[in-house]
């Protein structure tokens, strides 16, 4: 998620990372120095807003969420779940409430919060559940 302060003049990214969990980065740090090796983030990065568009208010409330998030673990195991539960063909298993997330998971957790839920096509919440969902709207490419 894209938050920009305007306080502080500076824009971030909230996120949860592997080795570090929920965290608040600046979004300079993609663009030029990724990880302290001195080189732009390997990936793609875009711009998206969630339609019908969500109001300030909502959005401040699932970026507060978001926020009140900041230091919890990374779900490495989520990541091995999904992997096995795909390549098992497995379709239901319950989503684990345990506050440890993957990136997805917290996207989703803070639309949720604000009534935005995301349509999920497995009991698992991927990258492409909010990717491919008809509310997500590209807006613009980054890198």
């Amino acid at each position: 998620m894209i938050y920009k302060d305007p306080t502080l003049q500076r824009v971030f990214i909230l996120e949860s990372e592997t080795l570090i969990g929920v965290r608040l980065a600046p979004l300079s740090k993609y663009l030029k120095d990724y990880h302290g090796k001195n080189h732009p983030y390997k990936g793609n990065i875009v711009a998206a807003r969630v339609a019908p568009q969500v109001d300030e208010d909502k959005l401040n409330r699932a970026i507060s969420y978001g926020m009140d998030e900041l230091t919890k673990p990374y779900d490495n195991f989520e990541i091995m779940r999904i992997g096995l539960r795909i390549l098992f063909r497995v379709s239901r298993h319950t989503r684990a409430r345990d506050r440890k997330y993957i990136c997805s998971e917290l996207m989703y957790d803070c639309f949720d919060r604000i009534g935005v839920p995301f349509n999920l096509r497995d009991d698992y919440v991927s990258p492409d559940d909010i990717w491919l969902d008809d509310q997500v709207q590209l807006r613009y490419r980054i890198m």
